[in-house]
């Protein structure tokens, strides 16, 4: 395991290179590490820099902003902060923000659970779909069954069995 103090060295060695995107790349991949792991608190701290760093170099309306808000939101998701998780995604259209993969899984996966939710299966269910679609066209196989999970357990949820069932089915990913 790499000590956090190391991480904070990698940063500075962005910064020195003037690699500032890189900051807000990097420590969206340490948040990522730290949500994985069960340290929302790191998590938490590293999606900040990220997201105050995005905010100097491009503003809070940005693309680049939109990568660690995404991954953000789905921190508030895991930690039932509902209103701060869609505060977070309101007004990002998650399918033109291509960062990397892990902030479009993070925008795909916490907004449909959001809209489930509310009670909008059919909304989440197509937003699925459009995830799926943008996976497929970019050959993001692992975006792809994250998202094939996510589908099945909205069908599941919904009481859509014979429909969760024909989706495995038929799909290319479970061949």
């Amino acid at each position: 395991i790499v000590p956090f103090s190391t991480l904070g060295w990698q940063n500075d060695r962005f910064i020195e290179g003037g690699a500032f995107y890189g900051v807000v790349f990097h420590q969206c991949i340490v948040g990522a590490t730290f949500l994985a792991r069960g340290d929302t608190r790191l998590a938490q701290e590293a999606y900040e820099r990220a997201l105050q760093m995005a905010v100097e170099l491009h503003g809070e309306h940005s693309a680049l902003y939109s990568m660690p808000a995404l991954m953000f939101a789905e921190l508030y998701y895991e930690r039932n902060q509902i209103n701060q998780a869609e505060e977070l995604l309101a007004q990002r259209d998650i399918a033109s923000q291509l960062g990397f993969v892990d902030n479009l899984i993070a925008g795909f996966v916490t907004r449909s659970r959001l809209l489930r939710l509310r009670g909008s299966i059919t909304e989440a269910e197509g937003l699925l779909g459009e995830g799926s679609w943008l996976a497929e066209q970019y050959g993001f196989t692992r975006m792809q069954v994250v998202l094939l999970h996510e589908r099945i357990q909205l069908l599941l949820s919904a009481g859509r069995g014979k429909e969760a069932h024909l989706l495995f089915k038929e799909s290319a990913l479970t061949a």
